[in-house]
C-alpha cells in the first residue's frame, strides 16, 4: 500500500520507487503519474508529481 497524500483529488496514493507513482481517484475517475527522475530522491519526486495530478483533477467534471 502506497504512503496517502492529502489534498489531491477524493483520494491519492504516492508508491515510491523508480519509476515513483502517484495514483489519484476523484469520483468516477483514477489516474496515475509516473516520474522516471533518477536524480531525485522519493520526496522531490512526490513534489514534482503533485503539480501535474493537481492540474488534472482540476480538469475532471
Amino acid at each position: 500500500m502506497g504512503e496517502p497524500v492529502t489534498g489531491i483529488g477524493d483520494q491519492a496514493a504516492w508508491f515510491t520507487g523508480n519509476p515513483g507513482l502517484l495514483s489519484v481517484s476523484k469520483g468516477d475517475f483514477y489516474f496515475q503519474v509516473r516520474l522516471f527522475l533518477p536524480d531525485m530522491d522519493d520526496a522531490a519526486q512526490l513534489e514534482a508529481a503533485k503539480e501535474p495530478a493537481t492540474k488534472a483533477v482540476q480538469r475532471i467534471p
